[in-house]
């Protein structure tokens, strides 16, 4: 098939070097043109780079062989090889659509959609060489730009499937916003006008050039300081955009060729299976259920991916393969993703069978991204492009997904992650949190842990109010509490006195070392992070003092709906309301807000119930039995 097929890559912002990666996973034997801006030394036979300038010519070149052309803007996908086929035969332009109608639409008003970059990928037969050399221009609008072309010539076009190999582009991780290539698409809106004068009328099109035009003479240096009038222009293009893309679907003929289907169920008999867990600590612990079934299934091997920090609470258990830690950067992989995904891949040594992504929020973590790269054939996890939190990254990352799970939003985090497991036909033995045996520190007298740390600083309760929830309970209970405090490097612990009742641990211990304080005590109080979750694990009674005023909306990130310690005694302490109108969807601010309006006696009322809890339910104290969090603050 080499001599006859020729893939033509345009690459904006994927580095060389990983789109050769991908392209060894692709298995399409074809020559590979990389068009960009940089040659670079490229060792495989069948690879050569050449600049944007050189396209012209390159496309002449190999006019005689079925060309492909795709664009690393939005997700750099093969078309499957069933429909490269039926385009040579059927002599038409083929357009790669992203669209599974069965599953989930794109182009959708309200959900967060731009409509660009999703028909980027074209096929065109050989010996069909129109005078398109706008194509080159257009490049995000290319597949556009190929549609409407062979319409205006009487044609038609074929809508492709892909390769579900596809990968996500890195600049959706960025969180870039790509205003000014919306001037690109001036020649596309211009050639939909003519084809469909009923529904392109020549003010909309004036209109539309209008706000074009206005977006290309942002410069850099005023797009931060526009930043409002920025989305509105793009928000309004985007709206004339949405249009175009959907007519285009709906006059395409839908290929008849496809390649074989996804079975329904993923079968882990005597497979090896990658597991990512890429996440903070208490995303780990909420989803310690799934992992326990995996570990108990017919697999093969489990092989867990984990962060710097994660590595001493779970490297310890010898059920895993092998533990794999990566940079605790990757929770921040918008920064340098190229980089972190070239970093990455020298980790992975072994072949897997299957990925699975114990994850509900948006992939910044790049995972999905290296599981494509490293080429896992079965690939499973979650979706919910319903969720607010769907529109914070790349919308195409769940077609990367070959068995995606739909998954509601309102439940709580233990509950949604178990449904990953359905694709797998598993069901976990128990939703219990559960943590590799870990002993306790040998203690004198009973403690209290405190946590003081989080992954925010506006959900950090201050160090003083700790110190005084000490001072109160010491006065109630005297000589019988020692107070443990811990929490990260970030913490300043210098107000803390020199006390034989207060040990001081804030950053000085690992999370191993940390859950064997909490092994031993009796009980824990903190912030909503995941020492509190781990605390839960532990199947300690938990007072979490929680940032999200009463009357937000359940399910936030931030919310005790979704994020409560799960099925042990405890007490949620919150903000009867947001402290100033802006937060009544939930604190607004990077720095300790809202949680302020927590006092040091709700805390302590709250703390000295669920003592009294623990004392009416003894030894015996069933700790497996589910706890319905209140809603409201301990009384005052």
């Amino acid at each position: 098939m080499m001599a006859s097929l020729s893939v033509i890559l345009f690459l904006e912002q994927l580095p060389v070097t990983l789109a050769v990666q991908l392209i060894a996973r692709w298995r399409v034997d074809a020559h590979y043109y990389l068009v960009c801006t940089e040659s670079t030394p490229i060792s495989a036979a069948n690879i050569k780079c050449c600049h944007f300038s050189q396209l012209p010519q390159l496309m002449a070149s190999c006019a005689q062989q079925t060309r492909i052309l795709i664009n690393d803007d939005g997700v750099l996908a093969m078309p499957d090889s069933a429909g490269i086929a039926q385009v040579e035969r059927s002599r038409q332009v083929g357009i790669v659509s992203l669209r599974r109608p069965d599953q989930f639409g794109c182009y959708a008003p309200g959900l967060g959609y731009t409509p660009d970059h999703y028909l980027s990928a074209i096929v065109l037969p050989s010996g069909l060489y129109p005078d398109w050399g706008e194509l080159g221009f257009a490049r995000r609008w290319a597949g556009h730009l190929a549609a409407l072309r062979s319409l205006e010539q009487n044609g038609g076009y074929l809508l492709l499937g892909f390769d579900p190999l596809l990968f996500p582009a890195l600049h959706g991780i960025k969180g870039a916003h790509v205003i000014q290539t919306r001037f690109q698409a001036i020649e596309v809106l211009r050639c939909a006008v003519k084809l469909w004068p009923e529904g392109f009328d020549e003010d909309w099109l004036a209109d539309t050039l209008q706000v074009i035009t206005q977006i290309a003479t942002l410069s850099d240096h005023t797009l931060p300081k526009q930043a409002d009038h920025e989305q509105q222009l793009k928000a309004q293009i985007d709206q004339y955009l949405t249009v175009l893309t959907n007519n285009i679907l709906a006059v395409g003929q839908a290929s008849t060729a496809s390649s074989a289907p996804s079975t329904l169920t993923v079968d882990l008999r005597d497979k090896d299976l990658l597991v990512f867990k890429i996440d903070a600590i208490g995303d780990m612990v909420v989803a310690t259920p799934v992992i326990e079934a995996l570990l108990a299934s017919a697999a093969r091997s489990v092989t867990l991916v984990v962060t710097e920090t994660l590595y001493p609470l779970v490297s310890k258990d010898p059920r895993y393969k092998k533990v794999i830690a990566v940079g605790q950067n990757q929770l921040v992989a918008r920064h340098q993703p190229e980089q972190l995904l070239l970093d990455d891949l020298g980790l992975f040594d072994e072949h897997y069978d299957v990925a699975i992504f114990a994850r509900y929020y948006p992939d910044y973590s790049l995972a999905h991204h290296l599981a494509v790269l490293l080429g896992i054939p079965e690939r499973v996890g979650l979706v919910n492009l319903q969720a607010d939190e769907g529109r914070c990254a790349n919308p195409i990352t769940h077609l990367t997904l070959t068995h995606p799970q739909p998954v509601s939003h309102q439940l709580h985090e233990v509950e949604k992650l178990l449904e990953v497991l359905k694709p797998l036909s598993l069901v976990a033995s128990s939703s219990e949190l559960r943590l590799w045996p870990i002993p306790a520190y040998a203690k004198r007298q009973e403690t209290i842990v405190f946590g003081l740390g989080a992954s925010s600083a506006k959900r950090q309760w201050p160090i003083k109010r700790y110190l005084a929830l000490a001072q109160q309970l010491v006065q109630i209970y005297p000589k019988r509490f020692a107070f443990v405090f811990v929490g990260g490097g970030d913490i300043d612990a210098r107000v803390l006195p020199q006390r034989v009742d207060i040990i001081n641990r804030i950053g000085r211990d690992n999370l191993y070392d940390t859950c064997r304080h909490l092994a031993g005590a009796t009980m824990f109080i903190g912030n909503d992070s995941g020492v509190m979750h781990l605390a839960a694990a532990l199947t300690k009674p938990v007072v979490e003092l929680s940032v999200h005023p009463v009357g937000a909306p359940a399910f936030h990130l931030n919310s005790p709906e979704r994020f409560s310690p799960w099925q042990v005694p405890q007490r949620i302490v919150r903000p009867l309301q947001p402290a100033e109108l802006a937060c009544a969807q939930g604190c607004r601010h990077e720095f300790a807000h809202c949680i302020l309006q927590i006092t040091v006696n709700e805390v302590y009322l709250a703390a000295i119930d669920l003592l009294e809890e623990i004392s009416q339910l003894g030894k015996g104290c069933n700790h497996e039995q589910q706890h319905t969090p209140s809603r409201l603050s301990a009384s005052r």
